[in-house]
């Protein structure tokens, strides 16, 4: 159980916001060894990762850490941040900020249940150039990764975030702000003597005098995500709490795929599937192995690009509905 101080000043000073930081680390959180499958959201940030060399958001967010370092989600500075302005706030963060973060990363603590685990090479060597090359490759990686996948979906995926924090002022309109705190999620329990309870694996009591963060989730929407303080930190900061989003506003946020991601190969591949063809068929016509072709064709197969068929001993592969909605966008220039 987690449970955090809320009296009635700090309340009044609660705040939602939207940060493109705080989503892409929720949607990082997909790929946590948790045994549940995502579905192809998932292999489509694992591919983004892998293809980009990402390797550090790799070794964080693939393992079974049950923290990653505070700093790629930054203090929100107001109610709707800019990814360039939270990119910066990563870079420098401060290193006795980032010495702390790593160390609670590494070795847990006894008292928060937050457990410790082996380094990866990748990070453990990360870690030794230092808290400020640390710092900029991890903000470096992040825009990476952003520009990839977040900012060709960003707009449908605003829209939904401003959608829940209209429906969320109903609620405060309707019962007050400590009514409405419970209508977050169910592990959330309502405001009651200055306390706000989420049920967790985790335990601690954290103080959030001066003010509390809300951020709508919109691709991990099984539980909230905590960004606090369990224990004495230098420079501290106020905590966050992301919280499912609820459907609606008319915004799907459809699987991103423009020509960056899919690669030139790939979105050859795919046009010249509006006629079922096999694996040796576009090996001929595009001068690649069969090897190339099959490893592509299983990266759009599992972006719900592709569909297959078997034809006796052949395998035909065409575009699915999707892929052709998204090849006449992009050829309009409006993907």
């Amino acid at each position: 159980m987690l449970q955090l101080g809320l009296d009635s000043t700090t309340l009044a000073r609660t705040r939602f916001g939207i940060s493109p930081a705080f989503t892409a680390v929720e949607s990082l959180s997909l790929l946590r060894r948790d045994g549940t499958s995502k579905g192809r959201m998932q292999d489509l940030i694992r591919q983004v990762v892998q293809e980009r060399r990402l390797v550090l958001l790799e070794a964080l967010f693939s393992g079974e850490w049950d923290y990653v370092p505070d700093a790629l989600t930054p203090q929100p500075r107001r109610p709707e941040t800019d990814l360039a302005d939270e990119l910066h706030a990563i870079a420098t963060t401060s290193p006795q900020r980032l010495r702390w973060e790593i160390r609670l990363l590494l070795k847990g603590t006894n008292g928060g249940n937050l457990r410790a685990h082996p380094t990866p090479p990748v990070l453990r060597n990360a870690i030794e150039q230092g808290e400020q090359r640390l710092a900029e490759r991890l903000a470096a990686e992040l825009e990476q990764y952003w520009h990839t996948l977040g900012a060709p979906m960003w707009s449908s995926l605003r829209t939904r975030m401003l959608y829940d924090i209209e429906a969320r002022a109903k609620h405060i309109v309707e019962g007050g702000f400590g009514a409405m705190l419970g209508t977050l999620h169910p592990s959330m329990h309502p405001w009651r003597e200055n306390q706000l309870r989420l049920f967790s694996r985790l335990s601690g009591n954290v103080s959030a005098s001066g003010g509390l963060h809300l951020v709508p989730m919109v691709f991990t929407l099984s539980r909230p995500l905590l960004v606090a303080d369990l224990s004495p930190a230098p420079e501290r900061r106020l905590p966050m709490i992301g919280y499912p989003a609820q459907a609606g506003g008319n915004a799907d946020p459809l699987i991103p795929a423009t020509p960056e991601l899919l690669g030139a190969t790939r979105a050859r591949i795919l046009a010249d599937l509006q006629t079922p063809r096999t694996t040796t068929e576009l090996s001929e016509r595009h001068y690649l192995t069969a090897g190339t072709v099959s490893y592509h064709l299983k990266i759009l197969h599992r972006a719900g690009l592709v569909a297959r068929a078997r034809n006796g001993y052949r395998v035909l592969y065409q575009q699915t509905e999707n892929a052709t909605s998204l090849l006449a966008g992009l050829k309009q220039g409006i993907a």
